[in-house]
């Protein structure tokens, strides 16, 4: 289960424990002055929060954290006077605190909003597949994402390889394979070419070579950075003019 919007689910969360608490602390209340037994109270109450608890269930996802949640079920079952104290006391505040701290785990992993806006379309499979896992990867993330970018540079120039030979001769000023701006008069339009195959070279040397040789600790923040350089180097790719020798 996606939890979708998780600035959402988490007030979803707290307004089903927040209404479940308050209705289990008005039936320990009203129940101490239900005379001879607080039966009628207390079984008014075990309607509404088994409502409550199902309602809550449908909202935690899957690998939501160890809870007590069971707790909060066995309570709810026999709902007698203690039992509204421990779930207002104790399972509530726990299920409220967990969903607060599955939150905040969630967003490190999250390559989305206006960044992911402009993430190129090239490298989104293996993005979203990396990002629905539970730990994601960022080391075969990043790798993937240089291997993807080489795939785009040799559909584009026709080359067999993306090697630094390979890229500077599609880049080179005299006579390359592609041109990244249409006029190559000006120095600053060489020096637009020259850039980008230097960035392409950087690149595949900072990582492709170092994450293909060897398992790199990689971090949400390094995945970040390399999907924002790769993707800009796509765009420049893709918009660049083949040369019909």
């Amino acid at each position: 289960m996606n939890i979708g919007n998780p600035t959402e689910w988490l007030v979803a969360v707290s307004k089903l424990c927040r209404q479940m608490t308050e209705q289990a602390v008005v039936a320990f209340r009203d129940a101490q002055y239900e005379e001879p037994e607080p039966k009628g109270t207390l079984e008014a109450a075990q309607t509404v929060l088994r409502r409550d608890l199902a309602a809550l269930k449908e909202l935690l996802p899957e690998d939501f954290p160890k809870s007590r949640l069971g707790d909060l079920s066995r309570h709810i079952g026999y709902c007698h006077m203690h039992d509204c104290l421990d779930m207002a006391g104790f399972d509530l505040p726990d299920i409220m605190a967990k969903a607060e701290q599955y939150v905040l785990a969630q967003a490190p992993r999250e390559i989305s909003g206006e960044i992911g806006n402009y993430l190129h379309t090239n490298f989104r499979a293996r993005l979203d597949r990396e990002m629905a896992m539970s730990e994601p990867d960022y080391h075969a993330l990043v790798l993937k994402a240089a291997i993807i970018l080489g795939d785009t540079f040799k559909e584009k120039t026709g080359a067999t390889d993306d090697k630094n030979d390979e890229i500077g001769k599609a880049l080179r000023i005299d006579q390359p394979t592609i041109k990244v701006m249409s006029n190559l008069e000006t120095e600053t339009n060489k020096n637009f070419q020259r850039g980008t195959m230097l960035l392409l070279q950087g690149v595949r040397a900072f990582y492709r070579n170092t994450y293909a040789h060897g398992q790199i600790a990689a971090s949400h923040r390094n995945a970040v950075h390399a999907l924002v350089i790769m993707s800009m180097l796509a765009e420049v790719i893709d918009g660049s003019e083949r040369v019909d020798c």
